[in-house]
């Protein structure tokens, strides 16, 4: 884990990238709406695994180093039945495609289905799994440049990737340098973690909470999510895209104690939306 930090703790040019983050985790508290899923692309070396480091002790967090249909079903079903994970993060996603195919293929059919309509259902193997009502999480992961372009084209073709938010970016020669002198001053012991912060008036983590988004609003990022999947495919029409950024409103409402979005929040995510692409934005 290459660990990008200055002498406070805080991450180098980093700071849109983890507001992302926080609005997607906290985009599980908003009522009436699926968790957002989010999947990091970048260099390697570039301190993608460290930027999910610092959010792996928040509430509903599943932090795993790998990761199966089979395992994540038996040893955490219940967990995601009753909410008490509401995003799993996994930090390398290079350990996932390493298992044989047949069982990659299978983790991967599975966490299409669980980030989005939910898991019902399932004969796995030897085993059957019951479900009486659909269960679904967010799901939080990184991969590689190279190792993306190589799998990009076959996650399209399945929707896996339209499902999840795509955060890439790259360095500048001069963020580079940054990060070059602060590892040479052994900043990196600096580390520390990140708590997603509730709103004073709503800190209990096992709600959801209602936010009224007017459609004035929503139809401005209406560009931005037609802009975002055509960057993907040419045949896409940006319906998950839409709905992705609509819940980014929803989730920076719930930051700021509001129940209804507002102009802030639009502007917001307009902002952030330079790195909820495949363009690998420099910082």
């Amino acid at each position: 884990m290459v660990v990008i930090m200055t002498k406070t703790g805080e991450p180098i040019a980093q700071e849109e990238l983890e507001e992302i983050l926080h609005l997607v985790l906290l985009s599980a508290y908003v009522a009436d709406e699926k968790p957002l899923s989010a999947l990091i692309v970048a260099n390697v070396e570039a301190g993608k695994t460290m930027m999910m480091e610092r959010y792996r002790t928040n509430h509903g967090v599943l932090w795993l180093s790998d990761a199966s249909a089979y395992g994540i079903i038996l040893k955490y079903g219940k967990d995601l039945k009753d909410g008490t994970v509401r995003h799993i993060f996994i930090p390398d996603f290079l350990r996932v495609l390493a298992h044989k195919q047949e069982t990659r293929q299978q983790t991967i059919t599975f966490l299409n289905g669980l980030i989005e309509e939910g898991v019902g259902n399932m004969v796995m193997g030897p085993r059957s799994f019951e479900v009486a009502t659909p269960y679904s999480c967010g799901l939080v992961t990184a991969i590689p440049r190279e190792i993306f372009m190589d799998e990009r084209r076959q996650w399209s073709r399945i929707g896996f990737m339209s499902r999840m938010l795509p955060i890439s970016f790259a360095y500048s020669t001069e963020t580079a340098r940054r990060i070059m002198l602060s590892i040479c001053d052994q900043d990196y012991h600096h580390y520390k973690p990140v708590s997603v912060v509730f709103p004073r008036n709503r800190a209990d983590e096992t709600e959801q909470w209602p936010i009224i988004l007017p459609g004035q609003l929503s139809r401005q990022l209406v560009p931005y999510s037609e802009r975002l999947a055509k960057g993907e495919a040419a045949d896409r029409y940006g319906y998950r895209n839409q709905k992705q950024l609509q819940r980014l409103l929803k989730a920076s409402a719930l930051e700021r104690a509001n129940e209804i979005v507002d102009e802030q929040d639009l502007q917001r995510v307009i902002r952030l939306s330079r790195f909820l692409n495949l363009n690998y934005t420099k910082v």
